[in-house]
C-alpha cells in the first residue's frame, strides 16, 4: 500500500527545515518510498523535507507492506526549524 503525504507552505515566507513524521501502526516501510524518508524507532518515519518556498507543495510517498493486523498510517504531522531572528 502506498500512502501519500502532501506538506503545504502557506507562506508568506519560506519555511526552512521542513520535515514530515508519520506514525505507522505496523507494517514495515518499504524501498521504492521517497528517497528522503526513513524508518524509525517506534514505527514514526521521518520524510526530510528541506526548503519549502512559500506557495508550493512538497509529496513524500510512503510504501507499506501491510498484514491482517495492520492499519498502516494512524497520523502525520508537519514541522519546520524555528524561525531564526534578523536584527
Amino acid at each position: 500500500m502506498t500512502y501519500t503525504i502532501t506538506a503545504h507552505n502557506a507562506g508568506p515566507d519560506d519555511a526552512t527545515g521542513v520535515t514530515v513524521t508519520a506514525q505507522r501502526s505496523g507494517g514495515t516501510l518499504e524501498s521504492g518510498s521517497s528517497a528522503e524518508c526513513t524508518d524509525g524507532a517506534g514505527g514514526v518515519v521521518t520524510c526530510d523535507v528541506g526548503a519549502l518556498a512559500a506557495g508550493p507543495s512538497a509529496q513524500s510517498d510512503l510504501k507499506l507492506t501491510l498484514d491482517s493486523r495492520t492499519r498502516g498510517i494512524g497520523a502525520a504531522r508537519v514541522a519546520r526549524a524555528p524561525r531564526t531572528r534578523r536584527r
